[in-house]
């Protein structure tokens, strides 16, 4: 499916209230669609497929709005102080935080980098 919206999905990028609007309003008949899906008793796989793609579709679209893409890098920081493991030893892991937190996406990365208490 081919969303007017596609450039924004998959990025840090917080869309204006305007644009929420227009991809709420733009999801409506994704909802509707998703709705008659889910009321189908023992769907055949083709609308069981269907089902999942409108799910995915609408799920990656809300997830522009997510309230996590609006908190200040300054909390995000307070946040990414808090997640160091407790143990006082030198070595750093992938699977933990501070480096773990770097893979989670530019900003973050961008957060943790910014933050010399966090190493």
């Amino acid at each position: 499916m081919e969303s007017p919206f596609a450039r924004y999905l998959h990025t840090n990028r917080v869309p204006t209230a305007a644009e929420m609007q227009d991809i709420c309003a733009h999801l409506v008949p994704f909802e509707e669609d998703l709705l008659r899906l889910v009321s189908i008793r023992d769907p055949p796989a083709s609308l069981q497929n269907r089902r999942a793609m409108v799910e995915k579709y609408i799920h990656a679209h809300k997830a522009l709005g997510s309230p996590a893409h609006r908190l200040p890098p300054e909390l995000i920081g307070q946040i990414f102080l808090h997640c160091l493991p407790h143990r006082s030893n030198a070595l750093m892991r992938t699977s933990e935080a501070p480096l773990l937190l770097c893979r989670i996406c530019s900003v973050w990365r961008a957060v943790a980098l910014s933050l010399p208490r966090l190493w």
